[in-house]
């Protein structure tokens, strides 16, 4: 009795009674455990190898420190939707035993606020952090080699990255659209920069490209509407940057200009190629003049510049590619003599163009070609074309279309939504009452040069024209045929075949030619 009587007089005074022996034992056991077996059950996980892999949380959130043992094995990775819409975490800590980071892993964790990696991660998996958008504070591992496809993708409030002198691959859209980023320093050792990146990334100002970087892939930096200064390394090998733009390293070829470049730009002499969509969406570019050195405009190369009026085309540049001004502000272009193709929505919704000349030689105007180029009211096609694709002109503000040739091919739509007239010439074939859904009217002005309305009188200089009815002909004038500079005197409509024209300023000249065209 005395001793049962001494234990039970120490359980009292721990304030517990009988019962309290067992809690208190527990409370002591539970105090000696590591800390890995308190938190494994907020966890699932898989054993593989002897290393545990965290499958999912079901913890009560906040700041959620991961821990690196679990069951006396080693937490080496974080699988595929571990962390799936855990809206009630808000950090999370990552130990050094993590290698790898599993696809969408915390994707759509809302109210992720700050990531800190161990040093022992060396990849993150396909969108990993996809749509983390309050993410602000990211410490990435020293030892990451490999950031996966889309791993940052929306992650809207993230405002600075270190990337680390381990890293290889920065993956397709890694951290697109991540809006809050202000720059970026691409470390030596990346090799591969994937398509789409760091598109979309709208705050972001200025760009350093390691030594290492030899593969800048399709759209890795487009629509950074705010990206002023792409800067390389002087002893990269495959790329260089003059004046914040983007070139290869001999500087034949400009591959980007940064979006916010503004008023005129001149590309250097030596550029033979201006890459695909490299001055893409430069709202704010005015006038740009090529060197008679380009030979190339790839895809979209000129696309979104839409205060863009004047430019230069070199007789050289015979490769035009697809979409290169579509929704440009360009408004007179001349095409170079030797292009045998106007390319797919070269000039789609080019809605300020109001002249283009298409030269000899042009065989094929491509889909799409003049779609919505509301300002455009006539064009002269060349009598080498024989194919007109689907809606090349649909759409446009077209009133009169001159074929020098024969009748081409016609796609589907290729004028629907206009109100065109189409003229042919004089022995020239495969014309009907219409083409293409459009009525033709055949193109035959004719000065007559005999009769009594033919001469000089008091009043200056007349002719009768006559031709096809309601012809609409554009007469122009040049006082030296050795140096001719046609002038445009008189416009005259051929009501019911004919119309008189008069040159009252013959007298200002010693003599005058005269010639005829469309409008």
């Amino acid at each position: 009795m005395r001793i049962c009587s001494m234990l039970f007089q120490g359980m009292e005074l721990s304030g517990r009674g009988f019962c309290g022996i067992h809690i208190w034992r527990t409370m002591a056991l539970l105090f000696m455990l590591p800390q890995w077996d308190t938190q494994a059950q907020d966890y699932t996980y898989t054993t593989n190898d002897g290393s545990i892999t965290i499958t999912g949380y079901f913890g009560p959130g906040g700041a959620v420190t991961i821990p690196s043992m679990i069951d006396g094995l080693s937490v080496t990775s974080i699988g595929t939707n571990a962390f799936y819409q855990r809206y009630s975490v808000s950090s999370v800590t990552i130990p050094d035993s993590v290698t790898s980071i599993g696809a969408f892993a915390f994707y759509n964790s809302l109210n992720l606020t700050s990531v800190a990696m161990g040093n022992g991660v060396v990849d993150i998996g396909p969108e990993a952090f996809n749509s983390c958008s309050f993410i602000t504070n990211l410490t990435l591992s020293t030892s990451l080699t490999n950031i996966e496809s889309a791993a940052f993708i929306f992650c809207s409030r993230l405002r600075s990255i270190a990337l680390p002198a381990s890293l290889g691959v920065i993956g397709a859209h890694a951290f697109y659209q991540c809006s809050g980023l202000t720059s970026v320093v691409i470390p030596d050792g990346v090799g591969i920069v994937g398509d789409f990146a760091f598109a979309y990334d709208s705050y972001l100002t200025n760009i350093w490209i390691g030594k290492g970087v030899t593969n800048i892939l399709t759209g890795a930096f487009s629509n950074c509407s705010r990206l002023s200064t792409i800067a390389v390394d002087p002893f990269n090998p495959v790329y260089s940057s003059l004046d914040g733009v983007l070139f290869n390293q001999n500087q034949t070829a400009l591959l980007l200009c940064p979006q916010a470049e503004t008023g005129s730009y001149v590309v250097p002499d030596g550029v033979r190629v201006v890459g695909n969509n490299a001055f893409s969406l430069c709202v704010g570019l005015t006038n740009l003049m090529l060197p008679d050195s380009v030979t190339n405009l790839g895809d979209g190369a000129f696309g979104g510049c839409s205060a863009l009026s004047s430019i230069n085309l070199p007789a050289g540049a015979t490769n035009i590619g697809a979409s290169v001004f579509q929704q440009s502000g360009v408004t007179n272009v001349v095409l170079p003599i030797g292009i045998t193709n106007v390319g797919d929505r070269v000039f789609q919704q080019c809605v300020k163009l109001r002249h283009v000349t298409i030269p000899d030689g042009v065989r094929n105007i491509g889909l799409y070609a003049f779609y919505s180029c509301f300002s455009l009211t006539s064009v002269v096609v060349p009598a080498t074309v024989t194919n007109l694709s689907a809606n090349a002109f649909g759409s446009s503000g077209l009133k009169a279309v001159y074929f020098k040739g024969n009748a081409p091919n016609p796609g589907a739509g290729v004028f629907s939504g206009n109100t065109a007239t189409v003229y042919y010439m004089p022995g020239t074939s495969g014309w009907g009452p219409t083409f293409a859904g459009r009525p033709t009217v055949l193109w035959n002005p004719r000065v007559q040069t005999t009769g009594a309305s033919f001469g000089v009188s008091s009043n200056g200089f007349g002719f009768t024209i006559t031709g096809s009815s309601n012809l609409v002909i554009v007469v122009e004038a040049s006082s030296n045929l050795s140096r001719p500079g046609w002038l445009a005197v008189g416009t005259n409509t051929l009501v019911g075949g004919s119309s008189f024209f008069m040159d009252a300023g013959l007298t200002n000249f010693s003599s005058r030619y005269y010639r005829l065209r469309s409008p």
